[in-house]
């Protein structure tokens, strides 16, 4: 009986410490910056976290705006969300959101298809979330923006951009 009950607990160990083992043996989440680039030609706005992406861009007429905090390279907890990247290739615009129903309108309704998931954003109740992300439109060049700081975002609504409120998702802080 005691061979018994001993083979149940170290099985029981076993299943019960198994996912811990799994979990340790992930990557960490990895952090990196999010840039914007601008190209006055096409008036659009380019969010990217990949250096090789901005040179490419750079090429065809994109200049670098600025560097935000971080993205998360992959969704580590259920409280994140994905930073998702849409082009319409009739407007010629990006397009960017954190919202599965706002993703799917687009899609369905507006012309854009889906080109990559830029990263992952933190949970407005997520201590390590660094701030809001404002989203602001230009009805005279149909460009979409996105901004941290919220001296942007009000100087922006002086010169006729529109505020569409925020993300769901905060950026994390630097590391």
């Amino acid at each position: 009986m005691k061979k018994i009950l001993a083979l149940y607990i170290s099985t029981s160990l076993i299943v019960f410490l198994m996912p811990i083992a799994v979990l340790a043996a992930e990557e960490p989440i990895q952090y990196y910056p999010l840039y914007r680039l601008y190209n006055a030609g096409l008036q659009d706005h380019l969010y990217t976290s990949s250096l090789e992406e901005i040179e490419v861009a750079k090429k065809s007429g994109y200049i670098l705006e600025l560097t935000y905090s971080n993205l998360g390279s992959r969704q580590l907890l259920q409280n994140q969300t994905p930073l998702y990247r849409l082009w319409n290739k009739k407007l010629q615009k990006h397009f960017y959101t954190d919202s599965n129903d706002e993703l799917a309108d687009v899609v369905i309704n507006r012309g854009y298809t889906l080109e990559s998931t830029l990263g992952f954003l933190s949970s407005d109740f997520d201590s390590s979330a660094t701030g809001v992300i404002y989203r602001l439109y230009n009805p005279q060049t149909v460009d979409h923006l996105y901004t941290n700081s919220w001296v942007e975002w009000g100087m922006l609504q002086l010169s006729g951009w529109q505020d569409e409120g925020t993300l769901e998702g905060r950026l994390y802080p630097v590391q």
